[in-house]
């Protein structure tokens, strides 16, 4: 049951955070799935290290209306490892 958003008012935020994340320098080019439901944002995808990890954290963190963030991006292993 949706409490306090809508779904396009969700569709809007995970959008923003999308946009964001493709023009930031750090996660530019990732491929980086965004969802949103009543202020919640989980983030899904791969990246290359855990500072752009951290980075598509904090700035989906940075971005109204969000209250919490669950970050599922996982850190690919460098090869050979």
């Amino acid at each position: 049951m949706r409490r306090g958003s809508t779904i396009a008012e969700d569709e809007a935020l995970a959008t923003r955070i999308k946009i964001a994340l493709r023009e930031d320098r750090e996660t530019g080019g990732l491929p980086i799935d965004v969802h949103a439901s009543d202020g919640t944002v989980t983030l899904l995808g791969r990246v290359d290290t855990p500072e752009q990890r951290a980075a598509a954290e904090a700035l989906a963190r940075r971005t109204l209306p969000v209250k919490q963030v669950i970050n599922q991006l996982i850190v690919n292993q460098p090869e050979g490892s």
